[in-house]
C-alpha cells in the first residue's frame, strides 16, 4: 500500500511539475509585454507632448487620455509602482482567505475553460485515492470519507461526504455522484458499474487514468491558447497607442499643409 501511496503522490507530483513548466512561457510573456507598454506610455508618450502642445486644434479624446496617464504615471511612478504591486498581492490574500476560497471554488466551477480543468483534477484525485484504498482492503465508505479530505474544492467535499451518507443508508455511489455537474456522469456511470460487478477498486484505477491523460491534453490545449491570446491583448494595446500618436501626426501635417 505504501508503493502504490508512492506512485500515487509521484504521479501527482509529476503532474503538478507539468503545469509549472507550460506555465512559465506565458507568465514571462505576459510580464514582458506588460513592462513593454509600460515603457511606451511613461517614456514615448511624453515626448510626444512638447509636439501636440503646438497644434492649433483640441485634441482627440483618446489622445488627451492617453496624455493624461503618461503624466500622471510619470509623475507618480512609486505610486504607480506600488498600485501595480498592491493590486495583484491584495487578490492573492483574498483569495488564500477563507472567504476568498470558497468564492473563487464557487467561480471556478462556473467558468468556461477552468471549470473543466477543475472538474477532471478533482476526479483524478479522488478517483485515483479511492483505487489505492479500496484495492487495499479499505472499505468504500471509509475510502469516500478519506476522499472527501483529499479533494481541493469545497463542494466535491460536500458532495462526497453526502455520497457517504447514501452509501451506508443503503444507496450506491455511482448513482448519488450522476447528474451533479461535479463529477462527470461517464465517471458516475462506471462506477456504478464496479459497485454491481465487484471490482470498485480497478474500475476508480481506469477512471483516473481516462481523466488524468484527459486533464493532460487540456492544459496542453488552453496553454496553447494562452499564448497567442496574450500576444493579441499586447498588440493590440501597443498598436492603439502607436496608431492613436500617428493619427494626431498626420493631422498635423495635413494643417501644415
Amino acid at each position: 500500500m505504501m508503493q502504490k501511496i508512492n506512485q500515487y503522490q509521484a504521479t501527482f507530483q509529476e503532474l503538478k511539475q507539468f503545469i509549472l513548466s507550460a506555465s512559465i512561457y506565458p507568465i514571462f510573456l505576459l510580464v514582458v509585454g506588460f513592462v513593454a507598454v509600460l515603457v511606451l506610455v511613461t517614456t514615448i508618450l511624453p515626448r510626444f507632448e512638447v509636439l501636440f502642445s503646438g497644434v492649433g486644434r483640441e485634441l482627440p479624446l483618446n489622445v488627451r487620455a492617453l496624455m493624461g496617464l503618461a503624466r500622471m504615471i510619470s509623475d507618480h511612478l512609486f505610486i504607480a509602482a506600488m498600485v501595480v504591486v498592491a493590486v495583484p498581492f491584495g487578490c492573492y490574500r483574498y483569495l488564500k482567505s477563507q472567504s476568498g476560497r470558497i468564492m473563487w471554488q464557487r467561480f471556478s466551477l462556473k467558468m468556461p475553460g477552468i471549470s473543466g480543468f477543475v472538474r477532471d483534477l478533482e476526479t483524478t484525485r479522488v478517483f485515483r485515492t479511492l483505487e489505492v484504498l479500496v484495492n487495499n482492503g479499505v472499505h468504500l465508505a471509509v475510502a469516500l470519507r478519506i476522499a472527501s479530505g483529499v479533494a481541493a474544492n469545497l463542494e466535491f467535499k460536500r458532495l462526497l461526504n453526502r455520497a457517504t451518507s447514501a452509501l451506508k443508508e443503503g444507496q450506491r455511489v455511482g448513482e448519488r455522484l450522476k447528474n451533479t455537474g461535479l463529477f462527470p456522469d461517464l465517471a458516475a456511470d462506471l462506477l456504478s458499474i464496479g459497485e454491481e460487478s465487484g471490482r470498485v477498486g480497478l474500475v476508480c484505477g481506469q477512471i483516473a487514468d481516462h481523466y488524468e491523460e484527459s486533464l493532460r491534453v487540456r492544459v496542453k490545449r488552453m496553454i496553447a491558447l494562452v499564448e497567442p491570446f496574450f500576444i493579441l491583448v499586447i498588440a493590440l494595446v501597443a498598436g492603439y497607442v502607436v496608431i492613436s500618436m500617428l493619427s494626431v501626426i498626420l493631422s498635423i501635417n495635413e494643417i501644415a499643409v
